[in-house]
């Protein structure tokens, strides 16, 4: 196996993306899940491959390393991590911008929304292995995140978010996980704890290494499928 790591969807263009309540910046946090990951998959055997810059050109490099280990009678797993926060919005009272699903920063009104925190993943809905992989991924996150809600996995297109280009595009099994929510108190402490990054990518790493154990006797003409 050699998994795919990509960082393009969480850093295109060097831009910071958003941040948690204790300022850990989306960018930087996605790679600083990298080296964990990367180390618990070539400890298993594997190869690991890593992708940034625009977007195009990520996915246009990511079909091709997929496509020669594919060649070579390797089987490419795709994945990308990083967190997310909800839109951004007016406050029905005071009209200050905030963040969805909280109270206000300036009025402490109460969001007209309820958000439901947790970690989710989005995938091609034309690829089952892909929701296979996410599903193997999300239960590994559950374990060293057990307060956080496993939340129903995303099939993309999907008008409710978007385009979101990177899942529909990349050659499966793909999965792009959104670890939690910036906004949300109980996941920004646990970004500001000692040692969080590691148990991040090591849990996405070990759910990566599940799905490949039970599906690596799949036909690789099937892999991807």
């Amino acid at each position: 196996m050699i998994a795919l790591y990509s960082f393009a969807h969480s850093d295109p263009r060097g831009a910071s993306g958003t941040s948690t309540l204790g300022g850990l910046r989306e960018r930087e946090v996605a790679r600083a899940y990298f080296p964990e990951f990367r180390r618990v998959i070539e400890a298993a055997g594997h190869e690991v491959g890593s992708f940034g810059g625009p977007l195009g050109a990520v996915v246009r490099l990511m079909k091709k390393t997929a496509s020669v280990a594919v060649g070579h009678g390797n089987r490419p797993v795709c994945v990308e991590v990083h967190f997310n926060n909800p839109p951004f919005v007016s406050c029905p009272v005071c009209g200050e911008m905030g963040y969805d699903g909280v109270p206000c920063s300036k009025c402490e009104a109460p969001p007209s929304h309820v958000w439901r925190w947790g970690h989710v993943a989005m995938i091609n809905r034309h690829c089952a292995q892909s929701a296979e992989l996410a599903r193997c991924i999300l239960g590994s996150l559950t374990m060293v995140m057990p307060w956080s809600r496993e939340r129903d996995i995303i099939k993309m297109p999907d008008s409710r978010y978007g385009s979101k280009i990177w899942p529909r595009v990349v050659p499966g099994p793909a999965a792009l996980i959104e670890v939690g929510f910036g906004v949300d108190k109980r996941f920004s402490d646990f970004l500001d704890a000692p040692g969080s990054f590691d148990r991040i990518g090591r849990a996405v790493a070990v759910g990566v290494l599940d799905f490949y154990e039970a599906k690596k006797n799949i036909p690789l003409d099937e892999w991807g499928k």
